[in-house]
């Protein structure tokens, strides 16, 4: 699958298809509404399952990777825990070791699992939250 996300529009994701043209002509999935100012999406997964689109539209969202219908997480559902700052210009998530990492204009912010989720919650529930953050010029 190739992901794509444009500004005010649905995130949409092509299949490839091996053969010529290499990329389906129309969107196989996407997002049931239209995003403003997203940036490019990255995914995370368990190996080959469980995969999870991660993208930044007004805060940090989480989709169902088989399923961009599904929505898993976003930011804004527990704003007084989760609410991203304002981001850096031309910032994406970065995702490694479970946690997704946002570069904002003061902070790095990073989102993780919750103490009492397991792996199969996350990947069911997209239970994550801000573990923290450290501020421009902390080490």
């Amino acid at each position: 699958m190739l992901y794509y996300a444009g500004d005010a529009d649905e995130i949409k994701a092509f299949q490839l298809t091996g053969t010529y043209p290499p990329l389906s002509t129309e969107p196989v999935m996407m997002t049931t509404r239209r995003w403003v100012g997203a940036h490019s999406p990255s995914i995370s997964a368990n190996g080959t399952t469980d995969g999870i689109l991660w993208v930044m539209s007004g805060g940090l969202l989480a989709f169902n990777a088989t399923d961009l219908g599904q929505e898993l997480y976003a930011s804004t559902m527990v704003p007084a825990r989760d609410t991203l700052p304002k981001v850096a210009h031309f910032a994406t998530q970065t995702i490694a070791n479970g946690k997704v990492y946002i570069a904002t204009q003061t902070t790095l912010s990073v989102y993780g699992l919750l103490p009492d989720a397991s792996e199969k919650a996350i990947s069911r529930r997209g239970l994550r939250r801000r573990l923290g953050e450290v501020r421009a010029g902390q080490r």
